[in-house]
């Protein structure tokens, strides 16, 4: 469990799951705000790269609890790796105590358009990345929980452990941070 603020410095002993952490809410970031497939192009990973040798069944799953003033918002989504080296998404629900605001399985996706309590269905659309990513700026407006969701993850930057290496490169260019390991410090 972890709160996180504008501005989070994770600490601990070596391979106590540091960078995994940070690793698997870049993947989340990915998840909602581009694809899967951009994820592991940015951290030089091959899909197997994701999985334990020991796991039969190539599926990564995830549940974040969004916790603000007015509410807790929980986003489960999980992913499925084959055998030709891409990720399709196996399920997503976005939800409350009280209401499902988006939910998608194999089979059916769905997403409540809150002010209007009217669902759009996507069913039959195979989707390789988070409904939210796929969802144009005026169904995700009309989905208060999904729009948090995207919006933090749109204003979040993850950084791994900085790569003396990466920077080294010579850079020349005005970049907004600092870049996957550093590589933008120059």
């Amino acid at each position: 469990e972890m709160t996180f603020g504008d501005y989070v410095i994770v600490i601990g002993n070596n391979s106590a799951g540091k960078t995994t952490l940070l690793q698997a809410l870049d993947f989340l970031r990915f998840a909602c705000t581009s694809t899967i497939e951009d994820y592991l192009e940015c951290h030089s990973f091959r899909p197997n790269d994701l999985f334990s040798k020991f796991q039969s069944k190539k599926t990564i799953r995830f549940r974040v609890e969004f916790v603000d003033d007015e509410s807790i918002i929980n986003w489960e989504i999980a992913f499925t790796g084959n055998n030709k080296d891409n990720f399709t998404l196996n399920s997503e629900k976005i939800y409350s105590d009280d209401s499902v605001y988006l939910e998608s399985s194999s089979r059916n996706t769905f997403v409540l358009n809150e002010n209007a309590g009217e669902k759009k269905d996507f069913s039959g659309i195979s989707f390789r990345s988070s409904v939210m990513y796929s969802l144009n700026d005026k169904l995700i407006s009309n989905c208060t929980a999904a729009k948090k969701i995207k919006n933090f993850f749109e204003n979040s930057e993850f950084l791994d452990l900085i790569s003396p290496y990466d920077m080294r490169k010579a850079n020349r260019e005005v970049s907004d941070g600092i870049g996957q390991k550093g590589a933008n410090l120059s």
